[in-house]
């Protein structure tokens, strides 16, 4: 008995330590979880830098099969992501907002540039129980990522010969690198006219080229994130280079969704 008694008092104190230093680790857990939601969000959706392919359902009930055109950068092509309808509702209720697209300069200012002739415009947060809003729920669900990461939806028309020459989507530099877009769905509104082989998106460095078709989408990886480290050019994939080929005699719409590392709105 005293044998007994002498080895738990002399053992004791070594559990209490054990412990103690797991409740110090539990701790440290707990508020690494809580003061880094943005890096935690960083690494879970954004750290493999890819989207599931195959047959995806919505929270909406839209179906359909996402395929890869290419697997590394993954680029993955589905069709259906919009109705027939609904690429008529944004297409009418939004395209008195265009005007003359910009490219991004390297002090974070948007300017006029002969590379980039279409017209564009920003959509603002789709509303409750409007077509906007749907479509940004299910560019979240496509893109795996929170709502709040998504840019506004950016509307976009092409008229014959109106290009955007080869360009990285993903910030190279200024005030917006350290927030990159990490991913993109470029969503088209509309058929082009019989016979017109201009108009695609073309992977520069991929010898891939996508055609569009009414509620077609194409999504790519951008960038890839870690923990506690921004979405910088330095991990951001240059053979994303993609360029909007000219329309020959058709108008082209088309929607970008871009996702970024951390909250955008």
């Amino acid at each position: 008995m005293a044998r007994l008694w002498w080895c738990s008092s002399t053992a004791l104190p070594g559990l209490v330590a054990a412990a103690g230093l797991l409740l110090l680790s539990l701790l440290l857990w707990w508020n690494r979880r809580q003061s880094g939601r943005k890096q935690r969000y960083c690494r879970l959706l954004f750290g493999a830098g890819r989207v599931s392919a195959g047959k995806r359902e919505f929270g909406d009930g839209t179906v359909m099969t996402l395929r890869e055109e290419s697997v590394d950068p993954q680029v993955l092509v589905a069709e259906g992501f919009l109705s027939k309808e609904e690429c008529e509702s944004v297409i009418q209720e939004h395209q008195h907002l265009l005007s003359r697209s910009t490219v991004y300069a390297d002090d974070g200012s948007n300017k006029n540039d002969e590379s980039r002739t279409s017209s564009s415009a920003y959509l603002g947060g789709g509303r409750p129980g409007t077509v906007l809003e749907r479509i940004e729920k299910r560019a979240a669900e496509l893109l795996e990522v929170p709502l709040e990461h998504l840019e506004t939806l950016q509307l976009l028309r092409y008229e014959p010969s109106q290009k955007y020459d080869a360009h990285w989507d993903y910030f190279r530099n200024g005030p917006d690198a350290s927030n990159n877009r990490t991913k993109t769905a470029l969503v088209y509104l509309n058929d082009l006219e019989e016979g017109d082989e201009g108009g695609g998106t073309r992977f520069v460095k991929l010898g891939l080229e996508v055609r569009p078709v009414a509620g077609r989408v194409v999504t790519w990886s951008n960038c890839v994130a870690e923990e506690g480290l921004a979405a910088t050019a330095e991990n951001c994939d240059e053979r994303t280079l993609h360029a909007g080929e000219p329309p020959q005699r058709s108008v082209k719409y088309a929607l970008n969704i871009w996702a970024r590392n951390m909250p955008a709105r």
